[in-house]
C-alpha cells in the first residue's frame, strides 16, 4: 500500500487531539463520582512478561529475524 498524502492524517490527528480534554469527575447535587479501574493479577503478570520479552531486544535496531523471534515469544507467552 502506498500512501501519497499524509497531510490529511496530520490534520485529522490535530483536530482530534484538540477536542480531547482530561475527563472530569461527574457531579450530582454537589457529590462527585469517580470511576475506579483495577488490573487483575493476570494482567499484571502479562505486563511483566511483555516487559521481560521486550528487554531482550533493541527495538530501535532490530532485524527481521529478531522481530519474528520476539513476535513468536509474545504469542507463545499469551501476549497478543
Amino acid at each position: 500500500m502506498n500512501v501519497n498524502q499524509t497531510n490529511r492524517f496530520g490534520a485529522i490527528y490535530t483536530q482530534l487531539a484538540s477536542q480531547q480534554s482530561a475527563p472530569q469527575p461527574k457531579a450530582y447535587h454537589g457529590a462527585k463520582f469517580e470511576d475506579t479501574v483495577t488490573i487483575s493479577e493476570t494482567g499484571k503478570r502479562a505486563q511483566q512478561n511483555w516487559q521481560d520479552i521486550a528487554s531482550k531486544y533493541d527495538v530501535h535496531n532490530i532485524s527481521a529475524q529478531e522481530v519474528s523471534a520476539m513476535s513468536r515469544e509474545l504469542f507463545e507467552g499469551g501476549i497478543y
